[in-house]
């Protein structure tokens, strides 16, 4: 019984895993008009620039959306998971825009969460995109590990006339597609 585990121990590193296949998948629609898509990339220093990539433990990864205009803070959404949070099946019914102009609308509210919000973070701004960079640390536990993402962009637009000081005439977030990252190596 010794020999036969101690063969399964030597042969299992061989074995394929495909839980070890990093992958980076979107889902949902979120609330955005401009459909803003989120894209998996990581920062390779010997070209500098950001190249396409799946997350894979201790390598740089991160993850960026394009900006767009009057978009002032720019929120990363990471979850565990994507089908219920706190008890509330996702996505859950939340804010997502007030048109001020020309006259008040009442604010609107539609299924724009698509993952549980277990950790909020800042996004840092670039010239055309917003990012969020975390590197997964070298823990070969995370192999195969599935986190959810999702953006979260509040944004103000403004109309403007000649003479006159600008009048806001929306205010919302544009809530992105989600995303689903499997971890591999």
């Amino acid at each position: 019984m010794n020999c036969l585990r101690t063969v399964a121990l030597l042969l299992l590193p061989a074995l394929p895993l495909t839980a070890q296949t990093p992958a980076f998948t979107l889902f949902g629609q979120g609330c955005n008009p401009a459909g803003t898509a989120i894209e998996a990339q990581r920062w390779d220093p010997g070209t500098a620039a950001w190249v396409p990539s799946p997350p894979r433990i201790g390598r740089p990864f991160g993850v960026r959306v394009p900006r767009q205009a009057g978009e002032l803070v720019p929120l990363c959404i990471l979850g565990r998971s994507n089908i219920v949070f706190m008890g509330q099946p996702l996505p859950l019914t939340v804010f997502f825009r007030q048109r001020l102009y020309p006259v008040t609308y009442q604010p609107e509210y539609g299924p724009c969460l698509l993952v549980g919000p277990d950790l909020v973070v800042p996004g840092s701004g670039q010239a055309s995109y917003w990012t969020f960079s975390a590197p997964p640390p070298p823990d070969p536990s995370l192999v195969g590990l599935s986190l959810f993402m999702q953006w979260a962009l509040y944004y103000r637009q403004s109309f403007t006339m000649p003479n006159r000081p600008p009048l806001l005439a929306e205010e919302g977030i544009r809530w992105s597609r989600g995303a689903r990252m499997t971890f591999g190596i």
